[in-house]
């Protein structure tokens, strides 16, 4: 069932990209303002209870949920800290990627609605919902370069705390001994392999997060 809305989300959406774009052009416009944190707001609390359902299911506490302010926006939060107590890695990730599973479904049924909504405030509602949900999933959750839920995830699976950590390190001891000659530090070897997945971690993510941050600001820029 969920895949076959998935897939009809998707067609819907190729079948009307252009009127979809189109409308995304007044997304950060101000008389929208209050209806995209609406949205965003809605599909946050959706995604973090999808990670406490599946952490309670799994067998595991979830200590508090709440609001918390970021950049001085209320948005929902769970405290998952008891996931780390999971043997199995793949139960760890199943729950990291409970929040991406919730965004996706939210983000096909509001496709899908958008799609044979007439125009007016429920198609209006069902944009934003749309929007929030492609983006954040997208261009930041799903994203191991990021880190965010998909960064944990392939930390977890890889077996390397502290993903983002690791792989700076051994860029900056690539760097030093190749060019400034020094010694390499004998906490700093590792395999060939290992070694080269981190370094290449290192440089894609920091790609990613440049590429991203001047796609924010020449959307937001064209936006106004």
């Amino acid at each position: 069932l969920v895949l076959a809305t998935l897939i009809w989300a998707a067609v819907e959406f190729a079948l009307n990209a252009d009127r979809a774009f189109a409308q995304s052009t007044t997304i950060l416009q101000l008389g929208n303002l209050v209806p995209l944190y609406v949205a965003i707001f809605v599909t946050h609390f959706l995604h973090e209870l999808s990670h406490a359902a599946l952490t309670k299911y799994y067998g595991g506490h979830v200590r508090t949920m709440g609001v918390m302010l970021l950049m001085l926006t209320p948005l929902p939060y769970a405290d998952l800290t008891s996931v780390w107590n999971f043997r199995d890695k793949w139960r760890r990730a199943a729950v990291g990627a409970a929040g991406m599973y919730a965004d996706l479904f939210s983000c096909a049924l509001a496709t899908i609605f958008w799609s044979y909504a007439p125009p007016g405030a429920l198609n209006e509602i069902a944009l934003n919902l749309m929007f929030v949900t492609a983006v954040y999933t997208f261009v930041f959750n799903i994203n191991p370069l990021m880190r965010f839920d998909g960064y944990y995830i392939l930390s977890d699976i890889v077996g390397i705390p502290n993903l983002h950590t690791a792989a700076k390190k051994q860029f900056n001891a690539l760097f030093r001994t190749r060019f400034l000659k020094d010694q390499e530090n004998p906490n700093d070897v590792v395999t060939s392999r290992r070694r080269a997945f981190l370094i290449g971690f290192f440089l894609a993510s920091n790609a990613y997060r440049i590429m991203v941050m001047v796609g924010i600001v020449l959307f937001v820029a064209d936006q106004y």
